[in-house]
């Protein structure tokens, strides 16, 4: 039984030879707390093994799905079946092996660095950034492919701002992956921008806003967990692997700093990067 304060007790009575009652209290509270924690231990681990059969789930079919791609124009350039080698064709189905290689290479490597974050090996190269060109030189990039979309792309980050403290090639790679979503989660016509500003406290916002298709507050958390989609991918003529959101919140751990997302259907989405004030203005590491 329970008693008003918390504590456990097992009561037992034994009869005596002499016809009497023997009551024996026990404070169990010790045995209960240990129970209760091997309990939750066993259900975290089995948790833990769905995630991962899940994750296993998840991984083999992105990879399946564009290495059947790759084989299967690979034996048609091989066979010949669209005619003779001079077939504009045949350029087209080459750069559809392109696009599976390079989908199924950059899926690769976001595995390869959230498992090195997992295993806190993932090493930061900090040195002083400009942000201003970073992002001119990483949008710029994305513009075509905005372009192909019949998306606007537009960036505004002040060459006035102060410099940011970090791993250039990281930030480089969390602005591409957000930019890249808003890409693929923004019909014709829409628009995307990038801007960058100070925050009262100090802090550093980088922000990517769309005019796509938005998402309910609630898909927000399956849009953070890797492998997820927030979207129906019936819906969404171009999907990716999950993990660029997960892999850009760890990498903005990695620096101290955190991922917020605003959205709503229909309104488009905004996520924001927010580096903390120590990294901001920082010339030189501490």
């Amino acid at each position: 039984m329970q008693l008003r304060d918390g504590r456990w007790l097992r009561i037992e009575e034994r009869r005596t030879s002499g016809g009497g009652t023997v009551g024996v209290r026990t404070d169990i509270t010790d045995l209960k707390q240990r129970t209760l924690e091997l309990a939750t231990a066993r259900d975290l681990a089995e948790s833990a093994n769905q995630r991962k059969s899940d994750y296993v789930h998840h991984l083999s079919h992105e990879l399946r799905t564009p290495l059947t791609a790759v084989l299967g124009f690979a034996e048609i350039l091989r066979d010949q079946l669209m005619g003779p080698p001079d077939n504009p064709r045949y350029r087209e189905a080459a750069g559809q092996i392109v696009t599976a290689g390079d989908y199924m290479l950059e899926l690769i490597n976001n595995l390869l660095d959230l498992a090195r974050i997992e295993a806190g090996r993932m090493e930061l190269y900090e040195e002083p950034c400009n942000l201003s060109l970073l992002v001119d030189a990483t949008a710029a990039m994305m513009a075509e492919r905005a372009a192909r979309g019949s998306v606007s792309l537009n960036w505004d980050v002040p060459p006035e701002l102060p410099c940011l403290f970090g791993d250039p090639s990281l930030i480089r790679q969390m602005l591409t992956n957000l930019i890249g979503n808003a890409v693929k989660f923004t019909p014709a016509g829409g628009r995307i921008a990038v801007e960058a500003a100070l925050e009262s406290d100090g802090g550093l916002t980088l922000s990517v806003r769309d005019t796509g298709r938005g998402m309910a507050t609630d898909k927000i958390p399956l849009a953070l967990a890797a492998f997820c989609q927030a979207h129906d991918r019936m819906t969404v003529p171009e999907h990716g692997s999950g993990l660029g959101l997960p892999l850009t919140c760890a990498l903005m751990s990695l620096h101290g700093g955190r991922l917020s997302i605003d959205s709503a259907p229909g309104e488009g989405t905004c996520v924001r990067l927010l580096f903390p004030a120590a990294r901001v203005g920082v010339d030189e590491a501490a």
